[in-house]
């Protein structure tokens, strides 16, 4: 199959990209110099389904590819997805799929755990600013391996906005430093523990939860 491309200028995406690139090199430690990740705009339900080779939930607007990332055109965001347009949710989007291409290039394009990856990517994007705390985590660790479910988003933002706000972007940033080498689940709960002093399990995050300072 073949795909055909435009060049088009875009200032309103362009400032995004330039904003978000500088905010996620201090947050993750690098400059990215180099080979930057392209942001590829894709028109219609029809082309996303055809780029990924499956038929999509129309929430899915956004993807990365490894370093690259594709969005729906957002003047077609009302009629391609389930969700209206409002101009904070797509800067959100294009945030959070950039986040993804620097989450690949830190862990060499390892993205599990799912609530890891998801989970940062939805709290740099903020979009947690606009969506509802949970009264208590009770899913998102089921989410480890990578599957389009809705449901990941739910919690897993806010369970990395405890982690990074309480401990500090350092040792989160030093935790998935270390994902390349992770090879199962079990191993990665030893890491987690290794790294933040206690067991990544419901009853630990409810309490950070539920304590006075989140």
């Amino acid at each position: 199959m073949a795909f055909y491309t435009n060049y088009i200028p875009d200032p309103f995406i362009y400032k995004i990209y330039e904003e978000t690139l500088n905010q996620l090199n201090d947050f993750f430690g690098f400059k990215w110099k180099e080979n930057k990740p392209k942001i590829y705009v894709v028109s219609n339900r029809k082309t996303i389904n055809m780029l990924v080779q499956e038929e999509t939930k129309r929430w899915v607007v956004g993807w990365p590819d490894k370093k690259d990332i594709f969005i729906l055109d957002r003047k077609n965001y009302e009629k391609e997805s389930s969700e209206p347009y409002r101009e904070v949710y797509y800067k959100g989007l294009i945030i959070h799929e950039l986040v993804h291409s620097y989450f690949s290039k830190i862990t060499k394009d390892r993205y599990e755990p799912m609530w890891i990856s998801e989970g940062i990517a939805r709290y740099l994007a903020g979009e947690n600013n606009y969506r509802k705390k949970p009264k208590q985590f009770s899913k998102f660790l089921k989410f480890y391996k990578l599957r389009a479910d809705n449901e990941v988003y739910h919690e897993s933002g806010h369970a990395i906005k405890l982690l990074v706000e309480k401990y500090g972007k350092n040792k989160f940033v030093k935790l998935i430093k270390q994902l390349p080498s992770v090879t199962s689940k079990e191993v990665f709960n030893k890491l987690f523990k290794k790294v933040y002093g206690f067991e990544a399990n419901y009853d630990n995050f409810n309490r950070l939860l539920n304590s006075d300072s989140f």
